[in-house]
């Protein structure tokens, strides 16, 4: 299987204050990440409230919810398993 930055074939330019290419490094490096892939992520994710690092952790949350409350009310497990999925339709 290839990593993701070998399936990416297209290249881009922009042009940028030093101020604000200061501020882009910065974020990426709290985050982690190199500067491309963090203008990427936050370009094709700026619209969702929450990041995929966030919905994973929610799912966890929600998972563990439900095996939790399913020991003591199985319809409400199923309730909040309902409203989980409901998350990932935003």
């Amino acid at each position: 299987m290839r990593a993701d930055y070998d399936l990416k074939n297209k290249k881009t330019s922009i042009t940028m204050t030093d101020e604000d290419y200061s501020i882009i490094e910065r974020k990426a490096r709290l985050k982690g990440m190199k500067i491309s892939p963090y203008m990427v992520d936050c370009a094709v994710h700026n619209d969702d409230k929450l990041t995929p690092e966030i919905k994973a952790k929610i799912q966890t949350i929600i998972n563990e919810a439900c095996s939790i409350v399913s020991q003591y009310d199985r319809a409400a497990a199923e309730y909040i398993h309902e409203e989980g999925k409901k998350i990932w339709s935003w």
